[in-house]
């Protein structure tokens, strides 16, 4: 690998044939196990696994490498053309026997008796078998600008802490240690969500912070999520500032090892502030002074208990705090046969999705027909016969995409703007590569 070290050194040393140009056009670098890379963009996928990669380094304009000696593609940050204002469905696959499971989004067209048809940006129109298929999530106003945790060498582990690393999607931490990573060009309005497994809580989070190197930034918002009242605090300077209390601070009863759903919820242009845990709120405050120009976030364990962070993502937020759902934990059962449609207000409708016309949901329920904007739906099921699991393919590559989540495919031809490959679910398709911010080779032992 000594000519791939010098590559490497030599893309450090001369990197303005790819700084310098647009910031429209993609860029990449190929990767391998021992950590050296080449950048460039791929060219072609021949028979026998053998990737052709084109690069201003490379004396070849396409120089051939085994696939099986490769670990990923990393693209450029994120290129789409994604259209915001359409509402998204988020589409589950079946989880496969090495217990990944693929997602899929895109604007939700209709379904059958045997397919659920969505469009997407970057792949066109698809139609995905609904036997393969488990859930849907409707994303409703919220429009998810960071979906998962994305990849370690996007955090930053302070002072080289040992104690975060990233497993299946989720940030794992078994000791005490700091990790930070800066996210600009937010919402003003958002929600910040994600569900904490745990051991016992010492979970402290900086928001808003003014750096990603100090374990304790001189400036930003922190909460510690603990047994005990959680409450936010605000630095500036290295000085505490007091905010307004809006709702004062909660307990709340932890359950060793048992997931939470949190959700902190930030509207930058009045400076609120509030905590939930499981759709209560712990606690809201108001900043009269709120913080705009800092970006960093900072995850901090304290102790040497294990903290599970998934499902993390941030989204764009309408500015109205959720209701309190405790009386949903104590109704009676929903009288009526049928599915469970949720909605995003929290209310439940039971009955059976039939179809969808011009934007909108018909359901079937057992005293009327009700069509419903799919704007309004925070999930619901589509009823299937029975169940298929994917297979696995020697060939099968991981696309991760920018808003988060993956696909697997069948990998059969790859170019410096495409990739095209096969699923079980909605057969052979051809995808835009600004959707991916990387690509996993050899997934399989």
């Amino acid at each position: 690998m000594k000519a791939l070290a010098t590559l490497t050194s030599l893309a450090l040393l001369f990197p303005s044939a790819w700084a310098e140009k647009e910031n429209n056009v993609l860029l990449g670098n190929l990767i391998f196990p021992e950590g050296d890379s080449i950048p460039g963009l791929p060219a072609s996928i021949e028979q026998g696994g053998i990737l052709n990669w084109k690069s201003d380094l490379l004396f070849e304009e396409q120089t051939p490498f085994q696939s099986r000696a490769i670990e990923s593609i990393r693209f450029s940050d994120r290129l789409s053309n994604e259209n915001e204002d359409i509402t998204l469905a988020t589409l589950t696959f079946h989880q496969r026997v090495n217990k990944m499971v693929d997602v899929i989004q895109g604007e939700l067209l209709g379904f059958d008796e045997e397919h659920i048809h969505i469009k997407t940006w970057y792949a066109g129109e698809l139609s995905l078998k609904r036997k393969m298929m488990t859930k849907i999530e409707i994303s409703g106003d919220s429009h998810k600008v960071v979906n998962g945790v994305g990849r370690m060498d996007q955090w930053t582990k302070v002072n080289d802490t040992k104690a975060w690393a990233i497993e299946e999607k989720a940030l794992i931490s078994n000791s005490s240690g700091t990790i930070s990573r800066e996210f600009p060009n937010l919402p003003k309005k958002l929600k910040i969500e994600f569900d904490l497994t745990l051991e016992y809580p010492t979970l402290s989070l900086h928001l808003f912070a003014n750096t990603g190197t100090e374990i304790n930034p001189d400036t930003g918002y922190r909460i510690s999520i603990q047994r005990g009242p959680m409450q936010f605090y605000k630095r500036v300077d290295a000085r505490r500032v007091p905010l307004k209390v809006e709702h004062f601070g909660q307990r709340f009863n932890f359950v060793h090892g048992e997931a939470v759903k949190i959700e902190i919820y930030r509207d930058a242009e009045d400076g609120l502030l509030a905590l939930y845990i499981n759709g209560k709120v712990i606690c809201q405050a108001i900043d009269t002074a709120p913080l705009l120009d800092t970006h960093w976030l900072h995850l901090s364990t304290r102790h040497e208990q294990e903290h599970v962070i998934s499902d993390f993502s941030i989204s764009t937020w309408n500015g109205e705090l959720p209701k309190n759902l405790d009386f949903l934990e104590y109704r009676r059962p929903l009288p009526g046969e049928g599915k469970r449609i949720e909605l995003q207000n929290g209310d439940t409708i039971i009955g059976e999705a039939t179809a969808i016309e011009e934007g909108k949901i018909l359901i079937k329920t057992e005293y009327l027909d009700v069509a419903m904007p799919l704007e309004r739906l925070r999930s619901f099921e589509i009823p299937r016969d029975s169940a298929e699991e994917p297979k696995l393919y020697s060939e099968d590559i991981r696309a991760h995409f920018h808003t988060g989540g993956y696909v697997t495919l069948k990998l059969t031809d790859i170019t410096d703007t495409t990739i095209t490959g096969f699923s079980q679910v909605f057969g052979e398709a051809t995808f835009d590569l600004r959707a991916f911010s990387h690509i996993d080779f050899n997934l399989y032992d």
